[in-house]
């Protein structure tokens, strides 16, 4: 696997709204720029996986409900294969949550992400602003009596890992590291910095390949 598609990664705890960013991100490359977003989406993959094969989900649910990560021996193959997927099927490409890791750091920057041109976006928020979206999103889905357990232990595997995660960042690949305040409202105001972030990727270094 070699990525030479244009590459934004998103990085933050549970529930901060990668995943909306991501499907934000989409529309808005479609419609102002006419440009293809390819999504790797590491929570979508995990659960279609369940899905799928009754050995990894007997494997690993029960971790991954107690607010644990699938492990590296399984997660680094999927990212690989649904970067198969999308690498050279569209103008550039959004990771929503691998690198948790300074192992995926390094797994991904060897297999052409987290390079020259490529910007990585780490979010932030408190507890209780992932908190209080927690809640949101499984009142949505029905899941209105969740434990919180799991996610507080989840929020706080990542806060524990993301200073090495930056080590990894800044001195193992050629990224740009951006952080955001992601604190506030997300569409109105977190969407504007994580869009400038994007096009930075997107468009810029879409055009300099091109000559543009």
């Amino acid at each position: 696997m070699n990525n030479k598609s244009p590459d934004l990664t998103l990085i933050g705890p549970t529930c901060i709204g990668k995943g909306f960013m991501t499907r934000l991100l989409v529309d808005y490359f479609a419609e102002a720029y006419n440009k293809i977003i390819g999504v790797i989406s590491m929570g979508d993959e995990v659960r279609q996986r369940f899905k799928d094969d009754l050995d990894f989900k007997f494997n690993y649910l029960p971790m991954v409900k107690a607010g644990n990560f699938v492990p590296e021996l399984e997660i680094c193959p999927m990212f690989a294969k649904r970067a198969q997927q999308v690498i050279g099927k569209c103008n550039m490409i959004v990771d929503d949550g691998f690198c948790r890791t300074p192992h995926q750091v390094g797994y991904a920057y060897e297999n052409g992400f987290l390079g020259e041109g490529s910007v990585t976006v780490i979010m932030h928020a408190s507890e209780g602003t992932c908190l209080h979206r927690f809640h949101d999103r499984n009142k949505r889905n029905g899941k209105r009596h969740e434990d919180e357990t799991a996610f507080r232990y989840r929020y706080r595997l990542h806060q524990d890992s993301l200073d090495a995660v930056q080590r990894a960042l800044n001195t193992t690949t050629k990224t740009k590291v951006v952080h955001i305040d992601c604190n506030g409202d997300l569409e109105h105001t977190v969407f504007p910095d994580i869009r400038a972030a994007a096009e930075i990727v997107g468009i810029k270094e879409h055009a300099r390949r091109e000559g543009g």
